[in-house]
Formats: structure tokens, sequence, C-alpha cells
């Protein structure tokens, strides 16, 4: 019982936490929003203009028929299904000026609660709460979010979840782990609309992968060929 409440205690030190960073979000959401204006980023996709459009032309990836006369996309063009039906939920809640305010500081404060638990995991509470901050604050992120790419900022937010999924699942082998896992890969497919973010994300993999074969073995390497298919 004692265990119990000790542990609950400490969860409430993980939602504190977490609620500052959001709080940071709101604030820097309102400091930077502009009554009538948009964020429009750099080279963006604007999903949120004509949303059912967006879906045909995600649905079409390969060719891109909207693009001069057609062309075969060098984008992962597929990927952005994910993408558009975040959007469409955002634009539930928030008119057509704010979704993309809203989207970019919602992904930027998910990769800090991302970071804080990934991190909280491999070594401690406040050195978690260093590494958010730091991840949050840095001074190339915020640069990088000034004037964003949509799948810059989806990387951002989503390679902290899918690392902790994965370290989790190595950590405790168990079948719904696996279903993490899973979850999370497809969630961060939009990050492959860039396809070297996929390149980078592949590398970091491959050498968590390569440390768990060399610590664990025979039963590492079948671990890790598992989660390198899913």
């Amino acid at each position: 019982m004692i265990n119990i409440i000790q542990k609950l205690k400490l969860w409430w030190v993980d939602w504190l936490i977490c609620g500052l960073f959001g709080l940071v979000g709101l604030i820097v959401f309102k400091i930077n929003y502009v009554v009538g204006t948009t964020f429009l980023g750099w080279d963006t996709v604007w999903s949120e203009v004509n949303i059912p459009l967006a879906f045909k032309r995600a649905l079409a990836g390969i060719w891109q028929e909207f693009q001069g006369v057609g062309l075969q996309g060098g984008h992962g063009y597929v990927s952005d299904l994910l993408h558009t039906l975040w959007i469409w939920i955002i634009s539930l809640f928030v008119p057509l000026s704010q979704v993309r305010y809203v989207s970019i500081i919602l992904l930027w404060v998910m990769g800090a609660w991302g970071i804080y638990f990934l991190v909280k995991k491999l070594i401690s509470r406040w050195g978690a709460l260093v590494a958010g901050s730091i991840y949050l604050f840095h001074p190339f992120i915020i640069q990088q979010f000034f004037v964003i790419h949509d799948s810059f900022a989806w990387f951002f937010a989503f390679l902290p979840w899918s690392i902790l999924a994965i370290v989790s699942l190595l950590d405790n082998w168990k079948s719904n782990g696996l279903v993490w896992v899973l979850l999370t890969q497809i969630i961060l497919s939009f990050a492959g609309f860039i396809p070297p973010q996929m390149v980078a994300y592949g590398l970091v993999i491959g050498l968590l992968l390569l440390a768990y074969v060399v610590a664990k073995g025979w039963i590492g390497l079948k671990r890790a060929f598992i989660v390198g298919i899913v």
C-alpha cells in the first residue's frame, strides 16, 4: 500500500512537469499568435485549406497531378494521411487561421514530453527535466520552429516516443510492447515525407539495436530482428 502511495506521489511530479511544459507552450502561443494571420512556415503542406483534397492527394501519393502537368512525387506524399487526420481533428476545435499555430505548438510540447519520459526511464526524473527543457529551448530548435516544415516538427515530436517504445520493449519483452512499438512507427511515418529523416532515424535505431545485441547476445539478436521488422 505504501509503495502504491509513493508511486502516485511520483506520478503527480510527472504531471506537474508535463503541465509546466504545456504552460510554456500556451504562453508561446499567446505571445506569437496574431489575430487574422496564418503561420505558414516554409515549403509547407497546406492540408487544412482543403482537407478532403489533402486526403485524396495523399492516397494518390506516387503521381502528383496538381504539380505542373503532373509528375512522380519526390516526397513521401502517402505519409501525409496521418498528418491530414491530425490537422482535421485540430480544425474541429479552432478556426482555419489558428490550425497551424496550434499544430506546431502542440508538436513542440509533445516532443518535450517524449524526451522527458525517455530520459526518465534511462537516467532519472530530474535528469529528464533538464533534458526536456533543453529539447524545448535549445537555440537550434527555436530557430527550426520559427520557420518550420510540418514534417520536421512531426519528427521532433514523435522521435523520443518511438525510441521510448523500443527501449521499453527491449527492457520488458511483452506482446503489448510490440503493439506500442508498431503504433509509434505508424505515427512517426509522416516524418518520411522528407525521406532523409527516416535515414537518420534508421541509423539511430540501428545503433540502439546493435548495442542491445552486443549486450544480450543471441536472445538480443532475435529480439532486435523482430523490432527491425516492426
